[in-house]
């Protein structure tokens, strides 16, 4: 908000990244995971007391007409005694709604934070069910970071478009958002775009290529016929992180897909790539098989895919994938085998769900070395498997450990299942089964979970 990074040089993120990093080891900032550090209480002291004319809360007894930033945090219902210490203030540059509750903002609201809303850079409003844009904000033309996720926003107003500084946007979990604005590849400053839980949202604009700058694009959303076709994501090479791209039952052609070249995308490390199971797709084999994602990928999800078989970089070349340590497979109704995932060398966490045509699960699933199968696997689910009826009893003769550690196994909803489970599971500390009603009376053969 205050320009401190600059777009010159290094990725401002990374500047931040780096500024974040010196705050710690010089202990002004303390680390409290991966992706959250804590001020000590008396830097945080200091820090408000230098800052002090520069600071407005509602604890404020008089307004203060010279505050830059104003935060709050929410409750059921916030009214204008919320908002008086920033009443008649022109030099506003934050305000911010702190935590993820859900409020409304009563109807007096309005009158009193417009006037403040003109120069502001940062606007969060997360959790306003009742929240209305236009009534509250007219085009703030240096805003830089706009949050109005889990809100009850239907669209977005048009003045949007017009931000040419806007940075970041984020309308996660905007569950009535219908559409993002038409001439969004306006804001050509764009850096992150959060969509996540948009379920509404049926296309991307037209010319998404042209935001070059996009380093965070939570989904992309092919339409049909309509709006921004998958080639636009070749223009768009900036994307890293958690990348979902939903509806490819409406990619045009399997050639479109290749166009993305997911292949050398080594920056995206959690990929979701989601079809609609309910529409029939003739291509969506060559479409995924064309969606080949980059070998350092770490999480991947595939979603409602309509073909018999899974590609083959997933098939016999999935132990080019030596860094996968996440894999679901959810609702991929017309497969009738899985592949060897028990090659996958780092696979800590795997989740089969909803594959109805899996029968038998046995050797095609944990490789050509049994001995070796599933090294780092920590966690396996099965989840409405309503075809399965058999999980070979691999080892049971050899006594070959091919689950070395497996610590927990969830089975649920699989009511044709019977047989044995595996035997040689000497990790296995938890074992949870539901609804698998042909298996219960074969637990007395399982091992005994430590």
């Amino acid at each position: 908000a205050e320009n401190f990074l600059s777009d010159k040089g290094k990725r401002m993120e990374e500047k931040g990244f780096g500024y974040i990093d010196d705050l710690v080891s010089g202990s002004f900032l303390e680390p409290v995971d991966e992706f959250h550090v804590m001020m000590h209480d008396l830097m945080h002291d200091l820090a408000q007391g230098v800052l002090s004319n520069l600071l407005a809360t509602p604890k404020l007894e008089t307004p203060s007409k010279f505050a830059r930033h104003f935060s709050y945090t929410g409750d059921r219902y916030d009214g204008i005694t919320k908002f008086q210490a920033i009443k008649g203030n022109k030099y506003l540059r934050s305000f911010l709604k702190l935590g993820t509750s859900r409020s409304y903002l009563t109807n007096e609201v309005p009158s009193i934070v417009k006037p403040s809303f003109s120069c502001l850079r940062v606007l969060s409003l997360s959790g306003y069910t009742n929240l209305s844009l236009p009534e509250l904000v007219e085009c703030p033309r240096q805003l830089r970071y706009l949050d109005v996720s889990s809100t009850g926003i239907k669209q977005l107003p048009k003045w949007v478009s017009t931000l040419c500084n806007l940075q970041t946007l984020i309308l996660s979990y905007c569950s009535y958002l219908e559409r993002l604005p038409a001439d969004m590849w306006r804001l050509v400053s764009l850096r992150h775009l959060d969509i996540r839980g948009a379920s509404l949202v049926s296309h991307m604009p037209t010319r998404m290529g042209e935001l070059k700058n996009l380093s965070t694009l939570t989904d992309f959303v092919v339409g049909r016929d309509i709006g921004s076709c998958i080639k636009e994501l070749r223009e768009l090479q900036e994307i890293r992180g958690k990348f979902a791209i939903r509806r490819l039952q409406n990619v045009a052609s399997p050639r479109d897909a290749y166009a993305v070249d997911l292949r050398n995308r080594k920056f995206i490390d959690d990929l979701e790539l989601e079809f609609d199971y309910e529409v029939v797709h003739q291509e969506c084999r060559e479409v995924l098989e064309n969606l080949k994602p980059h070998s350092d990928v770490k999480r991947l999800t595939i979603r409602g895919y309509g073909g018999a078989t899974l590609p083959k970089w997933l098939g016999l070349g999935c132990a080019e994938y030596k860094e996968i340590k996440f894999l679901c497979l959810i609702n991929c109704r017309c497969c009738s085998s899985l592949p060897p995932l028990g090659q996958l060398p780092s696979l800590k966490e795997l989740t089969i769900e909803g594959m109805d045509g899996i029968q038998q699960v046995g050797h095609e699933f944990y490789g050509h070395d049994i001995s070796s199968s599933f090294p780092s696997l920590e966690s396996l689910t099965f989840e409405n498997m309503k075809g399965w009826e058999v999980w070979s009893n691999i080892g049971a003769d050899g006594g070959a450990i091919c689950l070395p550690r497996l610590k927990s196994l969830r089975l649920t909803d699989c009511p044709n299942l019977r047989g044995n489970l595996p035997v040689h599971v000497p990790s296995l500390v938890e074992l949870y089964i539901t609804r698998c009603v042909l298996l219960k009376w074969l637990l007395p053969r399982v091992p005994v979970a430590r």
